[in-house]
């Protein structure tokens, strides 16, 4: 009686177990599990038009949309009823592929009636995640229920990651939300590659279209989570932040909300991945013209008078302070300096806020063979009016270097007159004194 009633428990054991990984389909009703008599009859479910078997997974890969269509029938014999007091009134179908950590991907229709003998057609749709644990078999689970029973029936699916896939990360900004007209905005890019191939060659690229600005780098390499190379080189990872990217904002940008697109290209130019940020520009003020420009205007030069030498430039830096309230342009004009010297202005214009002092630079190089005294004007406009106007000078030295090489050169030149008319003395003694040994050296008879 015992080894029977082992062989019966083993047989229950070995029938539920079986039941549950073979056909994935079982009901309970009231907290029993309930095979014989579910309220409701699953006649098939398709995913994405392929219909489901429990025996060949369902290929699916990352950032797909899945549309998951359960076919059932209301059980005669069961407890659905026609008319006002059918059990089965609160009805939900539920779709869910189990194994991702960061949430649930699962949809759920319903509530709705079911009457017995009844076909009933119920659609449920999802998308999986970019970062979906791939290259494995993972559950699908569709469950029908109402308040008191349950029917449960599963189905493997494998998920794959997309051949070539980058993604943007995130980007980090300095300055972070907003940036002045006039200062660089930097950016640094975080990207992951979550495809199947590695990537090489990955252009980041992060620009302001509407403002004409684009600045742009290359990643080297970008490996795959279950890439070889991770094994054979520590240095090959799946993610790269790439350097400070810059771009320069000009001064006369308005204030405002701008676009920031940041681009990543790769797989020889044919896959395109973008994202767009938000990046608040405090820009310039409408430049206004005011009548009286040099009653609100501070014009001041650091040098009025400069001495270079020959062959070296001068800078004269001009500090324009706005007094005014609202903010003014300014450009600067260079007289009779033409003739003898290059010169240029940086920037060539100056927007100046309101209560607040910028600088301007004017570089003057002389020409080759100027020297002496150069007087010139710059005069500081706004628009067509003249603000204020500075008398400057520049003189022009010869270089000392140069001197002092003449110097050095004529004192070899003496040097090399004294040697050579030592060498000639000394020449001389030696065959005068040759000549005298051999007179006295003669014999007579």
């Amino acid at each position: 009686m015992k080894n029977f009633r082992l062989f019966a428990l083993v047989m229950l054991t070995l029938v539920l177990f079986t039941t549950s990984a073979v056909t994935s389909v079982f009901a309970i009703s009231s907290g029993f599990v309930n095979f014989n008599d579910p309220f409701v009859t699953i006649n098939r479910i398709e995913v994405n038009d392929q219909v489901a078997d429990e025996f060949s997974p369902i290929y699916l890969e990352r950032e797909q949309d899945v549309i998951v269509e359960v076919y059932f029938t209301g059980n005669p014999y069961g407890k659905c009823r026609s008319g006002n007091n059918n059990k089965c009134y609160d009805v939900k179908v539920d779709a869910e592929i189990n194994g991702y950590e960061y949430g649930d991907i699962r949809d759920v229709e319903g509530p709705f009636e079911v009457e017995p003998g009844v076909q009933y057609r119920k659609v449920l749709r999802f998308k999986l995640p970019e970062d979906m644990p791939a290259s494995d078999d993972l559950t699908l689970n569709v469950d029908i229920k109402d308040d008191d029973d349950l029917v449960i029936i599963r189905y493997p699916v494998r998920i794959q990651e997309i051949r070539h896939r980058l993604n943007i990360f995130d980007a980090i900004f300095n300055p972070t939300n907003n940036v002045q007209a006039g200062q660089p905005l930097f950016a640094n890019i975080r990207l992951e590659n979550l495809g199947d191939n590695t990537e090489s060659s990955v252009k980041v690229t992060v620009a302001i279209p509407a403002l004409g600005l684009q600045t742009s780098e290359y990643v080297d390499r970008l490996s795959t989570l279950e890439s070889d190379d991770r094994d054979d080189d520590e240095d090959v990872n799946d993610a790269a932040t790439s350097n400070d990217l810059m771009l320069m904002i000009p001064q006369t940008v308005n204030e405002g909300d701008y676009n920031v697109l940041v681009t990543l290209e790769y797989n020889r130019g044919r896959t395109l991945e973008q994202k767009t940020y938000k990046m608040h520009i405090k820009g310039a003020q409408p430049v206004i013209q005011i009548k009286d420009l040099k009653a609100t205007t501070t014009v001041s030069v650091d040098s009025q008078a400069q001495v270079v030498e020959k062959g070296n430039g001068a800078v004269f830096k001009f500090s324009v302070g706005n007094l005014g309230q609202q903010a003014t342009s300014y450009t600067f004009e260079l007289v009779g300096v033409s003739d003898w010297a290059n010169t240029r202005v940086e920037p060539l214009n100056l927007v100046v806020q309101p209560n607040s002092v910028s600088d301007a630079y004017v570089y003057v190089a002389p020409k080759e063979n100027v020297k002496g005294i150069k007087t010139f004007t710059v005069k500081v406009m706004s628009g067509t009016s003249l603000v204020a106007e500075k008398n400057l000078s520049l003189e022009v030295k010869e270089a000392k270097g140069a001197d002092l090489k003449t110097v050095f050169t004529w004192i070899f030149i003496v040097l090399l007159v004294i040697l050579a008319i030592l060498v000639v003395v000394v020449l001389a003694k030696k065959l005068a004194s040759k000549e005298e040994k051999g007179i006295e050296g003669q014999t007579y008879y």
